[in-house]
């Protein structure tokens, strides 16, 4: 679960679509819980998914 609003994004992947209408997904480390998984482009706000120069997973 992200909580703050500032967070790293290590990576993206192709995923089911979500409700952002894509199906790009972002890796990342959850604030609460402090685990490793993914989250949908609709919950992270870029001006394009994925970004520009980041790596896919």
């Amino acid at each position: 679960m992200l909580e703050t609003p500032w967070s790293v994004f290590n990576c993206w992947g192709h995923g089911d679509r979500h409700s952002g209408g894509n199906d790009i997904w972002y890796w990342t480390m959850g604030d609460l819980f402090a685990r490793w998984g993914n989250v949908p482009a609709s919950v992270v706000f870029t001006s394009q998914d994925p970004p520009a120069g980041m790596d896919q997973c």
